[in-house]
């Protein structure tokens, strides 16, 4: 999680470490220390900080060089990210509101929006708000 902190614009480690959360989160004994250590909040923020394409610019050769400034889209964080959420929200009640307070909800709902006609974005993403309504 410190090194998904140091790197948080590098959509590589945010994907990685999304997708160790989600693989470690299958394991029923680490889910409530993921959480405890800021784990979904860590998925939020790297959900939220690769949502957009980034800006292309002309340099004076007119080949297109990214604009560093913008974070990328990264469809596969997305989808690691959504996977974490999901199995971390199987968890009791009183952890699915911390879920929830990290700002999850909005997190999954945006990933749905921006990319609707990505069946397994929206299928997780989908799992994982099911996971965090039910009771």
């Amino acid at each position: 999680l410190e090194h998904m902190d140091q790197c948080l614009m590098e959509g590589d480690v945010q994907c990685q470490g999304c997708e160790f959360l989600h693989n470690a989160s299958k394991n029923e004994n680490y889910k409530s220390t993921i959480l405890r250590m800021g784990g979904a909040e860590h998925v939020v923020r790297a959900m939220d900080e690769h949502l957009k394409t980034p800006a292309v610019e002309h340099d004076s050769a007119e080949r297109k060089v990214p604009a560093m400034e913008k974070p990328f889209d990264i469809p596969t964080l997305q989808l690691h990210a959504c996977s974490a959420l999901q199995s971390l929200a199987l968890l009791p009640n009183d952890f699915k509101t911390r879920i929830a307070d990290s700002g999850a909800v909005p997190a999954l709902v945006r990933a749905m929006l921006l990319r609707p006609i990505n069946y397994d974005i929206q299928r997780t993403a989908c799992g994982a708000l099911m996971n965090l309504a039910h009771n």
